[in-house]
């Protein structure tokens, strides 16, 4: 390319940063995954869709799984990893308050939670495998703080069939279309859950 033809108006053009590419390739891979699962889709076909080379697509991931764990990361894992049990387990409006906004979180990245859900039920897709390592991650993480609370936690099993609830909860909501309704029921059913998983009462 002439150096003419590398200016645009007079301004040299600018090659994306890697940040920048990354997005692009998220946002297409999200998109492609929610039609088609993380399985079906190629490396060609998100690098097609995303208009970027493969040696762009390696510059920013080693390989797939390594951008299906990012999207789980920043959708779904960071989330909830930064749930805690910070307050009271009597103070259950704080942790209605923490709840809604991990499920608000969630609702905000529909069509990954919808991607997410999907990948769930096959064991041998690495969305699924991502999602397992999450899920005992948390349990871990909300056992210690209920011990820390001085109470007695639920087993780990426990914890991740109340975690694929909420999850079940969320895409529900997004199924029928993350309108105020559906999101307030899976709010109060998701808190429900919890309150009864920590031994108390619903109040």
């Amino acid at each position: 390319m002439t150096a003419a033809e590398d200016k645009i108006d007079g301004r040299s053009r600018r090659r994306p940063g890697v940040e920048q590419q990354r997005e692009a390739i998220r946002a297409t891979a999200v998109a492609l995954f929610a039609r088609e699962g993380t399985r079906s889709v190629s490396i060609a076909r998100i690098c097609a869709a995303a208009e970027v080379s493969r040696p762009t697509f390696y510059r920013c991931y080693a390989d797939k799984d390594a951008l299906v764990e990012d999207i789980y990361a920043r959708a779904v894992a960071t989330p909830s990893s930064d749930f805690q049990l910070r307050a009271d387990l009597r103070d259950t409006a704080a942790l209605r308050e923490q709840l809604d906004a991990l499920l608000d979180a969630l609702f905000d990245n529909a069509d990954i939670a919808r991607v997410i859900f999907v990948e769930a039920s096959d064991p041998g897709s690495p969305a699924a495998q991502i999602i397992e390592a999450g899920f005992n991650r948390a349990a871990r993480t909300l056992a210690q703080d209920l011990e820390r609370a001085g109470a007695t936690p639920p087993s780990t099993t426990y914890l991740k069939s109340v975690m694929a609830a909420v999850q079940w909860l969320v895409h529900d909501a997004i199924r029928k279309g993350l309108d105020a309704r559906s999101r307030a029921e899976a709010k109060e059913a998701a808190y429900r859950l919890v309150v009864n998983a920590l031994g108390g009462g619903a109040g």
